[in-house]
């Protein structure tokens, strides 16, 4: 069954993943949340905001489920909420152990590159 869940996670991020592997968490020291400067950045912005309370609302503890629990977020409400930036980048979970993150591959499609979105989401005490 571990198995089961783990391959289910691995196909449902695959489209976003370009390596088709499940993110790592975050180190401490990098978190750093974009500009989000202009229309794109905003637009982007706001749609990460609606994917994080769209998550939050689902996600009962941020361990390794979490990101079953987010691919299959994004499957189901994909008509009422957003499951890309402005460039059509999929919005991709990274957790944190304070919270997570959420990050896109930005205008270029390329992921770890300056145009990359990202936003830390610390969890509330």
């Amino acid at each position: 069954m571990k198995y089961l869940f783990g391959a289910l996670a691995l196909v449902l991020l695959g489209a976003g993943c370009m390596s088709g592997t499940v993110p790592k968490q975050a180190d401490v020291g990098l978190i750093e949340d974009s500009t989000f400067a202009g229309v794109d950045g905003s637009l982007t912005e706001v749609a990460f905001d609606q994917v994080a309370e769209a998550f939050l609302d689902r996600a009962s503890v941020l361990d390794e489920s979490a990101y079953v629990t987010f691919a299959s977020m994004q499957e189901e409400l994909v008509d009422q909420h957003p499951t890309t930036d402005t460039f059509g980048q999929t919005i991709v979970l990274q957790l944190h152990g304070s919270g997570f993150l959420l990050i896109s591959a930005g205008a270029d499609g390329e992921t770890d590159t300056a145009d990359d979105y990202r936003k830390f989401y610390p969890l509330s005490e």
